[in-house]
């Protein structure tokens, strides 16, 4: 029983180090990319030792690589979770407004963790071709089924390839705000009016309204 204690007690404490790690390393990714994160930034923050990094990852590009995984995964199930809970006769608006809402969160909460997985999202989309890449692409085929799945019934006279070109050009916006790009300031609005803001002109991109 003593024994399994202590196992249990290291297996704990291993578990905590590793979370400790990965949240620090979000945190570093977020701000600067991985070619401005180094071990010794990623220790410091997460108080622990270059050791810990090789033991649970094997080195600074695997935690690197564990940690935007992990980061897209958790944004694209929220995205996910929001076009699943829309019914058949959703409107574009409704639609819309799902795809704005980690945005509408992170732009309107300066505290809010969606802000990290954001950005590093837009940076690996913008990072060079690779594993990452074709990770994400796998990874964005269950998010974009739905899209698509609820963008034909809200528009059933345009076709996939429209449709298509027209998600490209809201994540164009969506990504704008996110990296700041964007000419406008959003920062500090309320959810409210945020959402009163973003979700016509989204909404107006997807159906193409002149």
């Amino acid at each position: 029983m003593a024994e399994e204690t202590v196992t249990d007690r290291r297996r704990d404490a291993g578990a905590r180090t590793k979370q400790r790690l990965m949240e620090a390393t979000l945190t570093l990714l977020a701000d600067r990319g991985e070619d401005g994160v180094t071990l010794r930034d990623i220790t410091s923050a997460a108080e622990t030792n270059v050791a810990s990094v090789s033991y649970h990852f094997g080195s600074l590009s695997a935690l690197c690589c564990a940690t935007a995984k992990s980061a897209i995964t958790r944004l694209l199930d929220e995205q996910l979770a929001s076009l699943q809970a829309l019914d058949e006769h959703a409107s574009i608006e409704d639609v819309a407004r799902a795809v704005a809402h980690p945005i509408v969160d992170a732009l309107s909460n300066p505290q809010s963790p969606d802000r990290a997985l954001l950005r590093i999202f837009d940076r690996t989309l913008s990072g060079p071709p690779g594993e990452m890449h074709d990770w994400m692409k796998a990874s964005l085929e269950r998010v974009d089924e739905e899209l698509m799945a609820h963008l034909r019934q809200a528009l059933p006279d345009v076709g996939d390839e429209e449709l298509r070109f027209r998600w490209g050009c809201v994540t164009g916006i969506l990504r704008g705000l996110v990296a700041g790009t964007a000419r406008t300031d959003l920062e500090g609005k309320c959810p409210t009016d945020l959402e009163r803001l973003l979700v016509p002109v989204l909404a107006g991109t997807l159906s193409a309204r002149v």
